[in-house]
């Protein structure tokens, strides 16, 4: 419909329904024939955006069959199974709604022909109104390297104490890492490992059958089943749906014909590639072969036992790219059961082996490959839609157990561990019982990592890292600086007109035996923020571990009534928006490091969490300094202290945010205040005094390194007591 049509016609009431219970209920639908109910932006102005034109504050919500089919009330839809309680197709054609009404829950709906009541929540309505359903679940990956990943180990012993708690951690880990190894699995027999398997979900049967246990026999026709060495590959590409889950325990490995008859010696290595990064890498280095993977099929098949040739229902590709989400779905690539490349199509045969062969030199590369040892009681548990695995060639006798698990089944067990019924409901078919379920209700379980080490000295220690300090030619983010470097970070200090800063980094590189560098920064300029920090990354090890976003101005006019207003745009654009400038471009980089696990020039990326973004607010931003004057400062600050706040919910998963908040403290900000006004301040502080710039140290160390680990979201007051009364 027109725009202009659509003006004229929402606005009148269409066939049963009173005009005056559309008015109410800001709900309008077209008289045209369509069937079409249209709701006012207006009505849901807090969640959703349509543009500013009157006529975009209209929305084509949907038919009205369609809202009649989608009711969820207890009559339509039983509440034990969620299967439909009634035949759609025998709901008059034409149905209409006789009354209509909205409130903030939700829309009303009375049926003309049976007097039938429906309710749709803003929950479940709004995804569909945007032209969408609900979306899948958000939930960042991180790539590992040569090194594996620092987040992917978990006790048998969690499933004996907490069985839903431990599956759920395994799970996540999975769908976030790749893979995880679940260690002090007893080896005495193979079924610990089964039991271990079927508490995640079914195990598939196959032609190897279900849960296999087998020694290098070729007891089936197939590679595995020998000692010989395995190239990185997916199992199972030769089903229409490949395997999600692969499990792997070695639960022996012996040559009596040996000398010694065990250990490392007899070979057997295995390797782990992430298949998503290589994808990336590939992506980004090689575009064109990217998309020849990604868009020839090629066939595969198992036929090397007796009665058994398999083959997918299609041809599949070796890469599945999910281009909506924009994101890898599935590789699927064993190089042993390819069948021959099909002639012909959108790219030739040449393109397919050129594409392929530098597949197989990324798969390759040292810093993908990731090497270890199976070792009896740990148990390796991979998704094997995303990780290919392989071994190095081997002598004498090894036993492993394992099986498949169907890629359902375990995504289905990872929501049912890690998210609230109802959020999974809402999720997976746009309905739940919470009648309005708002973003973020939930968080993913075990989203953030833990530190390994329990010394709290190493906690404390940034050896490696490398951190930023805005503002820090003097005062607190020089005194900053200086915390950090001495707990053995390499540290950029930036300054705008401040030269000393020059020197300053000169004095902390020499001191404390840390790369230290000044930069002058225009932090009011974003491109001038993030030109430096990636500069700075490049320069850095290519990393970044910590942002201090310290930089700021001090009001040192009156009452904002009576000051310019280019004072006002100044303070905010420092205070606020330069901070924000500053969060936005380290976590770009923190985003990627979580989800790529390397540094910009891809090596595997040692002794890392996930950033740590602290900002420099103030008591002001929590409190109203009195006898001052300084409304926009305050304001400036409060928001600060509140975007870092939303920051930490906005970041979980690859960062933190935290602000610190300063009282009175002796640095070149404060130097405007009269003796007399300060006389009055110190009064007001229960220490009686200023703070000095070192007496801060302690509190941006500790957010800054892995002794915070479990705060983000906080403000840490440092005011000697001034916010206490």
């Amino acid at each position: 419909m027109a725009p202009s049509t659509l003006l004229t016609s929402v606005m009148k009431a269409h066939r049963g329904v009173k005009k005056d219970d559309a008015s109410k209920a800001v709900v309008f639908v077209d008289e045209h024939g369509s069937n079409s109910l249209y709701v006012s932006g207006a009505a849901r102005a807090q969640s959703l955006s349509y543009g500013q034109s009157t006529y975009a504050n209209y929305v084509l919500l949907s038919q009205y069959f369609w809202l009649r089919d989608n009711c969820r009330c207890d009559v339509c839809v039983n509440q034990d199974t969620r299967q439909r309680n009634f035949n759609t197709f025998e709901l008059p054609e034409s149905i209409e709604p006789s009354r209509m009404m909205t409130n903030e829950s939700g829309l009303e709906i009375h049926w003309s022909h049976d007097s039938h009541v429906s309710f749709y929540s803003w929950g479940f309505l709004e995804p569909y109104m945007r032209g969408d359903r609900p979306k899948a679940e958000d939930v960042p990956i991180s790539y590992f390297g040569a090194n594996g990943h620092p987040d992917s180990n978990i006790h048998n012993r969690d499933f004996e104490e907490n069985e839903k708690h431990a599956v759920g951690r395994l799970a996540d880990m999975i769908k976030r890492n790749g893979f995880v190894i679940v260690t002090g699995v007893p080896t005495d027999s193979a079924k610990p490992t089964e039991d271990l398997l079927r508490k995640i979900a079914f195990i598939r049967e196959t032609h190897y059958g279900g849960f296999y246990d087998f020694t290098p026999d070729l007891a089936h026709a197939d590679t595995a089943y020998t000692n010989l060495a395995l190239a990185a590959h997916t199992d199972t590409t030769y089903f229409s749906d490949p395997a999600g889950l692969q499990a792997l325990h070695l639960l022996s490995h012996v040559d009596p014909s040996s000398q010694g008859g065990t250990g490392t010696s007899l070979g057997g290595r295995s390797l782990l590639v992430d298949g998503f990064r290589a994808a990336e890498i590939l992506k980004r280095e090689d575009p064109d072969s990217f998309d020849v993977l990604a868009g020839v099929g090629i066939p595969w098949h198992a036929s090397g036992n007796e009665g058994i040739t398999i083959s997918p229902d299609k041809l599949y590709p070796v890469l599945e790219y999910d281009t909506k989400r924009k994101m890898m779905h599935r590789v699927r690539w064993n190089n042993d059961d390819r069948g021959v490349v099909p002639l012909g199509g959108k790219f030739s045969e040449a393109q397919w082996y050129k594409a392929a062969r530098k597949w197989n030199e990324i798969l390759r590369r040292e810093e993908l490959v990731y090497w270890f040892q199976l070792e009896p009681g740990n148990v390796l548990i991979f998704d094997n839609w995303r990780v290919l695995h392989g071994r190095s060639a081997f002598t004498g006798i090894r036993r492993m157990c394992g099986g498949y698990i169907n890629r359902d089944d375990f995504v289905s067990r990872w929501r049912n561990t890690n998210y609230p019924r109802d959020q999974i409901l809402q999720q997976v078919i746009g309905y739940s019982s919470v009648a309005a379920c708002q973003p973020f209700c939930n968080f993913p379980h075990n989203n953030m990592p833990t530190p390994q080490s329990d010394s709290v000295m190493s906690l404390f220690s940034l050896k490696g890292r490398t951190a930023i300090v805005s503002g820090a030619g003097a005062g607190i983010g020089l005194a900053v600086a200086h915390a950090l470097a001495e707990a053995g970070a390499d540290v950029a200090i930036w300054y705008n007109s401040n030269k000393k800063a020059i020197d300053e980094a000169a004095n902390i590189e020499a001191k404390f035996d840390v790369k230290c560098r000044a930069y002058q920064v225009n932090i009011g300029s974003y491109d001038s923020v993030k030109g430096t920090v990636d500069e700075i990354v490049r320069e850095f090890n290519g990393r970044l571990d910590v942002f201090v976003a310290n930089s700021g101005i001090a009001w040192e006019g009156g009452a904002f009534i009576d000051e310019p207003l280019d004072t006002t745009s100044n303070v905010l654009r420092v205070n606020l928006e330069g901070t924000l400038y500053c969060a936005r471009a380290a976590a770009l980089h923190w985003r990627r490091q979580r989800q790529e696990g390397t540094t910009v020039d891809g090596k595997a990326l040692d002794n890392y969490l996930t950033g740590s973004f602290i900002c420099t607010a103030s008591m002001s931003g929590s409190i109203v300094n009195i006898p001052q004057t300084q409304a926009v400062y305050n304001a400036s600050k409060a928001a600060v202290i509140h975007a870092c706040k939303s920051l930490a919910i906005e970041w979980t998963g690859f960062a933190r945010a935290n602000s610190v908040s300063p009282g009175y403290i002796k640095t070149e900000l404060v130097a405007f205040i009269s003796d007399d006004l300060k006389n009055v301040i110190n009064n007001k502080v229960p220490m009686g005094r200023e703070g000095e710039p070192r007496e801060l140290k302690g509190a941006y160390l500790y957010l800054a390194s892995d002794a915070s680990s479990y705060v983000t979201g906080t403000d840490l007051l440092v005011d000697g007591g001034y916010c206490a009364p």
